[in-house]
């Protein structure tokens, strides 16, 4: 009985829903090396002129990630590498950093051209800028009449 109350109610539910990983993908979903698919956290920014997404990525090459626009939607993939191994003389103490593939897919709003989005990378930040479409006007007929 020392035993479960020893614990902290987080670890308990940590521990439960590695299971449940482990039983729906055969595998856990992280390893104890922090490696596995991960999730980076992604901001969307709207204006009159634009959408920028700005997405979480430190620890990964800007020109590794693989970026593209298909039926409104942004998908955005890529890799975090596993650490350089430590020296001779270190050992991992402690590990939070997520490893390995990541993806993300944002719906985006419906004007967007993405055949114009840009994509820069700086401080550990990607930002993907899309401008919105022009909006048509509407064009006023007149009737004619005999």
């Amino acid at each position: 009985m020392a035993d479960v109350l020893s614990q902290r109610p987080s670890d308990f539910i940590g521990d439960e829903m590695e299971r449940m990983m482990r039983r729906f993908f055969g595998r856990p979903l992280f390893s104890e090396t922090g490696e596995g698919f991960w999730h980076p956290p992604v901001d969307v920014h709207i204006t009159d002129k634009s959408v920028l997404v700005r997405i979480d990525i430190p620890g990964v090459d800007p020109k590794e990630v693989e970026i593209s626009i298909e039926d409104n939607r942004l998908l955005v993939r890529g890799t975090r590498t596993p650490c350089e191994e430590a020296a001779k003389d270190e050992q991992c103490w402690y590990n939070e950093t997520r490893r390995g593939d990541f993806h993300r897919v944002i719906d985006l709003p419906e004007n967007v051209d993405g055949s114009k989005a840009a994509a820069s990378g700086e401080n550990g930040v990607l930002t993907i800028k899309m401008p919105k479409k022009k909006e048509a006007k509407a064009k006023v007929i007149k009737v004619q009449t005999k």
